[in-house]
This record gives C-alpha cells, structure tokens and sequence, in this order.
C-alpha cells in the first residue's frame, strides 16, 4: 500500500510533476485526521493548524522529507545533504501548533492499543474550512479553538497593558 501511496502521489510530494499522477490521497489521511480531532479534542498533541502547514510545505517543494517515490530513492539522490527536514521547521514551530485542549492518554485512562471509533454520520463530519475554503473570504467560518485562541491573545493583550499602566503611574 505505501509503494502505491507513492506511485500515486509523485505530483503531489514531488517537485517533478506529469499532470496526469496528481492524487490527492495524502490531503485525504489529513482530512481523516481533522475529522479525528473534532471528534475527539482532547486525543491529539497538535491542532488543525498543523495539518494545514504540513501539506502546505509538502507541496512547497521547500523540504525533501517526501521527495522521490520511496526511502531509498532519497538515499541514492541524498536529499537528507541536499534538503531540509519538515519535521525540523515544524518542531521549531510548535507552540504554534499545541492543541490546548490535549490530555495525555494515561491521564484519559486509555491503555495501549486502544482504538477510537469515530462516527461516521454525516452530521459528524465537518467541512475542513481552513484547508478547503482559506482563500475564500465568504466561508470564513471560526472554530472554537479559534475563539478560544482569540480570547487568549486578547486576555493577554489586556494584561500586558494593564501591567504597563501600572507601572507608568
């Protein structure tokens, strides 16, 4: 199944396109995943921001973490001397990317190998508006961790200021 994730996606994680390879398999795993978090806030470690800069480098071309069609061709074409690692700039980038909502799965009181189980009612399914409608200033729709993210910058913007104040007078 990798080899054929692969063979489908060269236009995708490849900065050599023929046009006619496109698929959008990965975009989907990352759509999958979104759905997993709306589902279930508290399981994941990072937000839907995450999902969305991780496809947006993937097809930057910026990084060679999934560059060539498997791991040895990125050996032979030494894209680990000649590229950088998305993992790094993401990693760099985390605070950015923290959900804050995430509880530890021990905390949770999940034990290993326990599997989620989403709904799969259409109701339960969300239209991923920061991938699929971010260029489109009439969808513009915020999630709660938006709000929640606002409220906090705002809190924080309020804070500073009232420390300021008090420290001018």
């Amino acid at each position: 199944y990798v080899s054929s994730f692969w063979d489908n996606n060269k236009a995708v994680v490849s900065t050599q396109s023929t046009g006619d390879e496109a698929s959008p398999i990965f975009l989907q795993f990352l759509d999958c995943v979104f759905q997993l978090q709306n589902q279930f806030p508290t399981y994941f470690e990072f937000n839907e921001y995450y999902l969305v800069e991780l496809y947006d480098m993937l097809t930057s071309g910026k990084f060679g973490t999934f560059l060539g069609n498997c791991e040895r061709d990125r050996v032979k074409q030494r894209l680990h001397e000649r590229t950088f690692s998305i993992w790094g700039y993401l990693w760099e980038n985390i605070s950015k990317f923290t959900n804050p909502y995430y509880e530890n799965s021990t905390d949770l009181g999940l034990g290993p190998g326990t599997v989620l189980r989403p709904s799969t009612e259409d109701r339960d399914l969300l239209l991923w508006t920061k991938m699929y409608c971010r260029y489109d200033i009439c969808c513009e729709a915020k999630t709660a961790l938006d709000i929640d993210i606002e409220t906090s910058n705002e809190v924080k913007t309020a804070t500073s200021r009232l420390a300021e104040s008090s420290i001018s007078t």
